[in-house]
C-alpha cells in the first residue's frame, strides 16, 4: 500500500515539472517532412576582382636555396642578401659585403668591408677577397683568389674580371676594368690596372701607382710594367717576361712587342709605335723612346737615349749601344755589332745601311745620309762623321776622322785606313789606296 502511493506521488510530480517550463525533447530536423525555408536575400555577392591563384604542382619543390650559407659566414647586417652559391667560412663580413650577388662561391675571409662586392654577377670569390669599401662593386662574371680586390673600389664597375691571389690590392686598382684576366701578385698600388680592357697580366706584374692603368687588348708577361705609369695607356702590346721596369717606361705605347728584359728604366721604350724590341735591349734612361715602325734586335740600344726616337729603323744584334746611339735615326738600316759608342754614335742617321760590324767609336757615322758602309768600317772617332751620298767598301775608313765629312765618294775596299786622310769631295777611291797617310784633299788618291 506504500508501494503504490509512492509511484501516484512520482507521476504528479513528473507532470508538474513538465508544466513548470521543462526543456521537452525537440526533433533535430523539424523541417525534413516540411518546407524548406526560404532562401536568404541579404547574404553578401561573390567577389568576381579576386586573383586567380596559379595551380600548385603535385610534387614537392626540390630546387637548391637561393642561398646557402655555412659557418660563420655574412656576418653583419645584409652581408650576403641576394647572394645565390656557397658562401665559405668567415665570408661576407660587413653590412651589404655581397649584396646582389649571384651565383658566386667564396672561401675564406672574403667578402670583407661595406658593399665589397655588391651587384657582383657569377663571381668565385677565394680566400680573403674583396677587402674594402665597395671594392668589388657591379663586378661581372668575375672569379677572385684569395686575398685579391683589397682597396676601397679596388674592383668596383668591372665585367668578366678573373683575379688570382694577392692582386688588385690599392684603391681602384681593378676598378671599371672589362675582361682582364690578372694573375698573382698583380696590379698592386693605386689605379693599378684601372680602366683596363681585354689585358692578360701574369704573375708580379703592373706594379706601383697607375703602372697599366687604361691598357687595352694586351698580354703582360711575368715580372714585368714595375714603376709608376709603366704600362699606362698602352694599346694591342706584347710586353714579355721582365720588362718596362721604370717610370714611365713602355707607357703609351701602340701596336708593339717587347722581349724579354728590355726597356728598363725611365721612359725607356716610352710611346713606342709599330715596333719590335728583342731581348735585353733599350736599357737606359729614354732609350727607345718614341720609337716608331722600327726593328729592334737582342742587346741592343744599351745606354741613356740611345735608340731615341727613332722611325722606320732597322737595328741587328748588339748595335747601337752607348750615350745617344742611333738617336733621331730615319729609314736605315743597322747590321749586328755596329753604332757602338758614345756621343751619338750613328745618330741622326738617315736613308743609309750600315752592315756588320761597323761604324764602331765616339760620335762614328753621325750625320750620315743617303749613303753605305760595308762590313767592318768606320772604325774610329769620328770616322765617317757628316758622310753624304757616298759608298764606304768593306775594311775602310779605320781610324780616328778618317773618312770625315764626304761628299759624293765612293771608297774601294780596304783604303782610307789612316788618321783624318780622306776628307773628300766628288772621287772615287780604289781599292787598297790611301793607306797610312794623311791628306786632307784626297788629289793623289784620284
Amino acid at each position: 500500500m506504500h508501494l503504490g502511493l509512492f509511484f501516484k506521488l512520482c507521476s504528479v510530480l513528473i507532470l508538474a515539472g513538465y508544466s513548470n517550463g521543462a526543456r521537452p525533447e525537440h526533433d533535430r530536423h523539424p523541417n525534413r517532412h516540411g518546407d524548406r525555408p526560404e532562401k536568404r536575400t541579404d547574404r553578401k555577392v561573390k567577389r568576381t576582382d579576386r586573383k586567380e591563384i596559379p595551380d600548385q604542382p603535385n610534387e614537392v619543390d626540390t630546387e637548391e636555396p637561393n642561398f646557402v650559407p655555412t659557418l660563420d659566414s655574412c656576418v653583419g647586417g645584409n652581408a650576403c642578401s641576394g647572394t645565390d652559391g656557397d658562401i665559405g667560412v668567415f665570408s661576407c663580413i660587413g653590412a651589404s659585403a655581397c649584396t646582389n650577388a649571384t651565383g658566386i662561391t667564396t672561401n675564406l675571409r672574403t667578402c670583407v668591408g661595406r658593399d665589397a662586392c655588391s651587384n657582383i654577377n657569377n663571381t668565385r670569390i677565394d680566400a680573403g677577397s674583396c677587402v674594402g669599401e665597395s671594392s668589388c662593386t657591379e663586378s661581372k662574371n668575375s672569379e677572385f683568389s684569395s686575398k685579391s680586390c683589397g682597396g676601397e673600389d679596388s674592383c668596383s664597375n668591372s665585367n668578366n674580371l678573373r683575379i688570382n691571389e694577392n692582386s688588385c690590392r690599392g684603391s681602384g686598382a681593378c676598378q671599371d676594368t672589362n675582361n682582364l684576366d690578372v694573375g698573382m701578385l698583380s696590379c698592386l698600388g693605386y689605379d693599378a690596372c684601372l680602366w683596363m680592357s681585354g689585358t692578360v697580366v701574369d704573375n708580379g706584374s703592373c706594379h706601383g701607382e697607375e703602372s697599366c692603368d687604361y691598357s687595352v687588348d694586351s698580354t703582360i708577361d711575368k715580372d714585368s710594367c714595375m714603376s709608376y705609369a709603366s704600362c699606362y695607356d698602352s694599346t694591342d702590346m706584347v710586353v714579355g717576361y721582365r720588362s718596362c721596369h721604370g717610370y714611365y717606361s713602355c707607357g703609351s705605347a701602340t701596336d708593339s712587342a717587347i722581349g724579354k728584359d728590355s726597356c728598363l728604366s725611365v721612359e725607356a721604350c716610352y710611346n713606342l709605335d709599330e715596333t719590335t724590341v728583342g731581348d735585353h735591349s733599350c736599357i737606359g734612361d729614354e732609350s727607345c723612346s718614341y720609337a716608331a715602325g722600327s726593328t729592334i734586335g737582342d742587346s741592343s740600344c744599351l745606354d741613356n737615349e740611345s735608340c731615341h726616337a727613332v722611325t722606320a729603323l732597322n737595328i741587328g744584334r748588339f748595335s747601337c749601344i752607348g750615350t745617344e746611339a742611333c738617336a733621331y735615326g730615319y729609314v736605315s738600316s743597322i747590321g749586328s755589332e755596329s753604332c757602338i759608342g758614345d756621343n751619338d754614335s750613328c745618330g741622326d742617321i738617315s736613308n743609309s745601311t750600315v752592315k756588320f760590324r761597323s761604324c764602331v767609336g765616339d760620335t762614328v757615322c753621325q750625320n750620315m745620309v743617303d749613303s753605305t758602309v760595308k762590313n767592318d768600317s768606320c772604325r774610329g772617332f769620328k770616322s765617317c762623321r757628316s758622310v753624304e751620298n757616298s759608298v764606304i767598301g768593306q775594311g775602310s775608313c779605320v781610324g780616328d776622322g778618317a773618312c770625315e765629312e764626304l761628299l759624293n765618294v765612293t771608297v774601294g775596299l780596304n783604303s782610307c785606313n789612316c788618321e783624318g786622310c780622306c776628307n773628300c769631295t766628288d772621287v772615287v777611291i780604289p781599292p787598297n789606296s790611301c793607306n797610312g797617310l794623311v791628306d786632307t784633299n784626297c788629289a793623289f788618291c784620284e
